[in-house]
């Protein structure tokens, strides 16, 4: 599946393996009937 999303700004994230750089954005959810606007971390992995 591919999403377009709009890429917002680059971010570093530290994880398990180490520092990430990351796109950030925003996306919009629906569940159970409720939705909202939520930031997201893009990675092509």
């Amino acid at each position: 599946m591919n999403l377009t999303l709009l890429l917002l700004e680059k971010t570093v994230v530290k994880t398990g393996s180490g520092k990430l750089g990351l796109d950030r954005s925003r996306a919009w959810i629906e569940i159970m009937g409720k939705s909202d606007i939520v930031p997201v971390l893009v990675s092509n992995s």
